[in-house]
């Protein structure tokens, strides 16, 4: 999954992005935006938020939650499929 394309999931653009934060270590964002509007993404929790150490870890972990978005609602939240 090349996750500089992120997912088109129920009409939209879906992200998970690696942030670094101010401390070094890493965090997850999830954006969604409609397909074809010109609307602002949205950034949503993810549901079992963590930090990383490791950027690598980060990144695997950022593939996972973005092959588990199940579905996006009219408002653009994302629902996940977690196991």
């Amino acid at each position: 999954m090349d996750m500089s394309k992120g997912r088109l999931v129920d009409g939209h653009n879906v992200h998970c992005d690696v942030i670094q934060l101010s401390t070094g270590l890493f965090k997850l964002e999830i954006t969604t935006r409609p397909k074809d509007a010109e609307m602002a993404e949205r950034v949503w929790q993810l549901p079992r938020a963590r930090v990383f150490i490791v950027q690598d870890e980060a990144e695997h972990e950022a593939r996972a939650v973005l092959r588990s978005v199940w579905a996006i609602d009219e408002a653009g939240q994302p629902t996940f499929l977690l196991s």
